[in-house]
């Protein structure tokens, strides 16, 4: 701490008891002297105290200059070294890189979409469902197809049986002049319940 600085918190302080007690105890002197400051400071505990609070809040002070004036600017600069600010032509072409990645998943996408429809397509599944069951790549979307056609499987085959379990009936013929049978119908695929869906139509009237 300064000696001008001492100077001017005696100066501020003049009701202060210990600073009246000290200035009073060299009224006689033409000047308080450093050497004086220093002298009480060693020699009086509470003097003491006062030159360490002092310090203490002139070192915060210090501190948050420093900070205000130089924490902002550090901080960028260490980003920066993680970070480095990329030249405009850097930037330009990790523009251009993006877009063409976008490009390029656009258009494995609209490729992994057709797949799905024709998939779809051969298992009668609705066309407009297929967006759904696109996944990551063709294997995952092929069997997002699957699992949607088990499912829809059990639950026409559950209709089924429903309904043919509700009354007896003379079971239609097939294409072929084959009598269709209650077995056979819980036993048919919806592709085959599809080509006979006049005689299944039928079945299940009977039954209702």
């Amino acid at each position: 701490m300064k000696w001008e600085e001492i100077k001017a918190w005696l100066e501020q302080n003049l009701t202060d008891e210990q600073v009246k007690e000290f200035i009073n105890s060299n009224a006689d002197e033409q000047e308080i002297t450093l050497d004086k400051v220093q002298q009480l400071v060693k020699e009086d505990k509470d003097a003491k105290a006062w030159m360490d609070r002092e310090k203490d809040k002139h070192h915060n002070r210090a501190l948050e200059t420093w900070k205000a004036n130089n924490l902002d600017s550090l901080i960028e600069e260490e980003v920066n070294k993680k970070n480095p600010q990329k030249s405009p032509q850097e930037m330009e072409i990790e523009k251009m890189r993006k877009q063409m990645e976008a490009m390029q998943n656009e258009k494995n996408r609209e490729a992994l979409r057709n797949k799905a429809l024709n998939v779809a397509n051969e298992k009668q599944i609705p066309t407009d469902m297929v967006d759904y069951f696109l996944g990551e790549d063709e294997d995952s979307t092929v069997e997002n197809l699957n699992f949607f056609q088990e499912k829809l499987n059990a639950i026409v085959q559950d209709q089924v049986k429903n309904r043919m379990d509700e009354n007896s009936y003379t079971p239609p013929k097939d294409n072929a002049g084959n009598t269709i049978t209650r077995e056979q119908i819980e036993k048919m695929s919806p592709e085959e319940i599809n080509e006979n869906w006049d005689q299944v139509q039928t079945v299940l009237e009977n039954e209702g």
